[in-house]
């Protein structure tokens, strides 16, 4: 092979070579880039059983648009409200969530995964923190309550007890649950602080399976104004 063909040889793959740069980087300026300001969003501090909303800014520093294709939670607690929607570049957007708080006490930290057509990012996660102050808590500290198997048409009868934890007098004012199969009864009265009170209830599955109900316990005198608990049984064949 002679030199001039050896150096055009060479001369080609150079050129090869900076055409594919060329390509390559233009390419990569044209991607959506997903771009969380605030990763880590502190929240305000609430009371037990206060709804807690929080705006999540998303910001698409890419050259093409940013696709969003889908939010989720790291926990139940957590409600999502946004579309998928596509953000153009230079452009921002905002996701809006709301955290239920019943159950929850102390530091906490829950997370939204945000999903993109980001190739280089295609999964977003913004964590959330934030403080939860509890005054009435269950006297066990369970807020799950597990009764285990109980025949169905079998009436089980409990209670269950909670501890005023605040500097103040509170006053349990009413209880309420959606389930037809759990009935509670109580005396309204003041609970003063350091002081437990209690609610008996009775429990009559109707079917067989996992049943799972949402109690929710009124209270005033303070700033927290609901409790809830969960009440879990598996109803069983009747002997």
């Amino acid at each position: 092979m002679s030199r001039e063909t050896t150096s055009l040889s060479l001369e080609a793959v150079v050129v090869l070579c900076m055409t594919f740069l060329w390509f390559s980087f233009n390419v990569a300026r044209s991607q959506p880039r997903v771009s969380i300001p605030k990763p880590t969003l502190t929240l305000d501090t609430v009371y037990q059983g206060q709804p807690l909303a929080a705006l999540i800014p998303i910001r698409n520093s890419g050259q093409d648009n940013l696709l969003i294709r889908s939010v989720s939670p790291s926990c139940d607690c957590t409600t999502i409200r946004h579309a998928p929607t596509a953000i153009a570049p230079n452009h921002l957007d905002t996701i809006r969530v709301t955290i239920n708080t019943s159950g929850l006490r102390g530091t906490e930290e829950k997370q939204v995964f945000v999903q993109t057509n980001d190739r280089s990012t295609p999964i977003a996660a913004i964590r959330l923190r934030f403080t939860v102050v509890t005054e009435v808590e269950p006297a066990d500290g369970e807020y799950n309550l597990w009764l285990g198997s109980v025949p169905v048409g079998t009436t089980l009868r409990k209670s269950v007890s909670f501890r005023n934890v605040s500097g103040v007098p509170l006053a349990i004012c009413g209880v309420s649950t959606a389930s037809p199969e759990l009935v509670f009864t109580f005396q309204p009265r003041i609970i003063q602080p350091g002081q437990k009170g209690d609610a008996d209830f009775s429990l009559t599955p109707s079917h067989e399976g996992v049943s799972r109900s949402e109690v929710v316990f009124s209270f005033s005198g303070g700033h927290q104004r609901v409790m809830a608990l969960t009440v879990t049984c598996v109803g069983s064949r009747p002997r």
